[in-house]
């Protein structure tokens, strides 16, 4: 008898195979079909809504709400999608706080949108928010029917009450061989404000109001005065001159204070530029300076009725500069934030 045991198991191992690979194209067949049938045992989105309303303020932030009908043993993550910003740019404009995660036996789960304010004034912009999952494995853990509602909420311009007064005086000063250095860096100007009635150059602390926001020695300094911050009447703002690293040099380069008067989100906004007999020049010592003196002048008036500021410059007001060792009122001891530094000779 031949011998066909050789032939036979060769056979045996192709007709397995056969079979095996059958059960594989089935696996398969089935995998590529959705492994749940809408019914009512799978969870449905519930809702997706906006805590604020459907207008928010620039510099707001819209918080966001998932709920689902039912909880789950599993986890769900849904990824935030803008379909709609108008001008609004994602990292200038908004910052979104995403995905929504909802915890396994939770129904619900939060995003927020952060909105940021700028000093332009603008029309109402549009941002629209839907929804997706993008995990296979979630898509199967949900109703197939849920629907991915947009929510739209309007942003409208933020318009400030507030009146800001921003000083500076950044004026390059050349010393020569020692190098160019900026004013806003070697010298500290402060800003004051004093009631115009009894106001006095040669005296200005004997009204000062007491705000010494911008005393703190940065550069630029800064004020805000919202409504209410003071009483309605007339103001004047002047500026001591605290300390000038550049005294000494014998460099008269004049350093004057400009003030930039603004309120955010609105049409005023105005440069007002000192009076030019009062400018100091780069050679002049501060009050905290070896040998230095008070050296003051007007930079604005402010009048304030309710909300309502009016702010005018120096031709306002008589302005003058004052050069004394010596003054009636006493500067009062002001923190400094800051303290400039002082030149290497």
């Amino acid at each position: 008898m031949r011998n066909i045991s050789k032939y036979i198991i060769p056979g045996l191992f192709l007709i397995l195979l056969s079979f095996s690979s059958c059960d594989l194209l089935r696996t398969a067949e089935q995998d590529a079909s959705p492994i749940v049938e809408p019914n009512d045992t799978y969870p449905l989105i519930e809702s997706f809504t906006v805590d604020n309303g459907s207008t928010v303020i620039e510099g707001d932030t819209v918080v966001y709400t998932l709920k689902m009908n039912k909880p789950i043993d599993r986890s769900l993550t849904f990824t935030p999608v803008v379909t709609e910003a108008t001008t609004l740019v994602e990292g200038e404009d908004f910052d979104i706080e995403g995905p929504i995660t909802i915890s396994p036996w939770e129904t619900e789960g939060k995003m927020m949108v952060y909105t940021y304010s700028d000093v332009t004034p603008e029309e109402s912009k549009t941002l629209a928010i839907t929804l997706e999952l993008n995990s296979l494995a979630e898509k199967y853990l949900i109703n197939p029917e849920n629907v991915f509602n947009t929510v739209t909420v309007t942003v409208a311009n933020y318009k400030s009450a507030n009146l800001i007064l921003e000083f500076s005086w950044d004026k390059d000063i050349d010393l020569g061989e020692e190098g160019v250095y900026s004013a806003g860096d070697y010298v500290d100007f402060d800003a004051i404000i004093s009631t115009a009635e009894g106001f006095d150059i040669n005296d200005p602390w004997a009204t000062d109001v007491g705000i010494y926001d911008a005393a703190t020695g940065n550069h630029p300094e800064v004020i805000e005065l919202a409504p209410g911050d003071l009483e309605d009447g007339e103001y004047i703002v002047w500026f001591d001159l605290w300390s000038n690293a550049f005294a000494g040099y014998g460099v008269t380069t004049e350093i004057p204070v400009t003030t930039h008067a603004y309120q955010i989100g609105t049409d005023f906004d105005e440069m007002i530029a000192q009076d030019p007999s009062a400018i100091i020049n780069a050679d002049v010592p501060g009050a905290d300076d070896d040998g230095g003196y008070a050296s003051n002048g007007i930079l604005c008036k402010i009048k304030i009725e309710g909300s309502k500021f009016t702010v005018s410059d120096y031709k306002d007001v008589l302005v003058g500069t004052t050069k004394s060792s010596k003054v009636k009122t006493p500067r009062p001891n002001i923190f400094k934030e800051v303290r400039i530094a002082g030149l290497t000779r």
